[in-house]
């Protein structure tokens, strides 16, 4: 029988970034040796990843954000802990996970300070099994993308 997993739980399971085409990244926060559950509607993180996502600089770069948000162009980083925004000032936070601590779980983990203002707490629906009409949820979302794609 299989097991139904949360939206948490299958973005944690992405092994790398995924680059959407409509200037967003899916991927987890951190890599290497983790455990991390989803317990009770939160995200519960047991042991880290050893090895850093949000670095001060990559080796190799397939995608130009900095451009692209210069541009006015919408580039989302979503992982399973925390949803970020890049704009001209730079990287934002926009959403945390619940049962996830900022200092401890996030900026403690990155190797620079992201803009911090007032993050909102994601949908709760998202960690959990049942579910929560994606579609209809995202329809909105597609729809912007779209028309703004077409206008440049």
């Amino acid at each position: 029988m299989s097991k139904v997993m949360s939206a948490a739980e299958a973005v944690a399971r992405i092994p790398g970034n995924v680059n959407l085409a409509t200037g967003g990244f899916v991927g987890i926060f951190s890599t290497g040796s983790q455990d991390i559950r989803i317990e009770d509607g939160e995200l519960r993180i047991v042991k880290d990843g050893d090895v850093r996502k949000f670095v001060r600089e990559v080796e190799h770069r397939t995608f130009a954000g900095r451009l692209a948000a210069e541009a006015g162009k919408p580039v989302l980083y979503v992982t399973e802990r925390c949803v970020f925004r890049l704009t001209s000032e730079g990287l934002e936070l926009l959403e945390i996970a619940p049962g996830v601590e900022l200092e401890r779980d996030i900026l403690q983990r990155m190797d620079f300070r992201p803009i911090v203002r007032e993050p909102k707490l994601m949908d709760a629906r998202l960690f959990r099994a049942a579910r929560i009409g994606l579609r209809g949820l995202i329809q909105p979302c597609l729809s912007f993308v779209r028309e703004n794609a077409a206008s440049s």
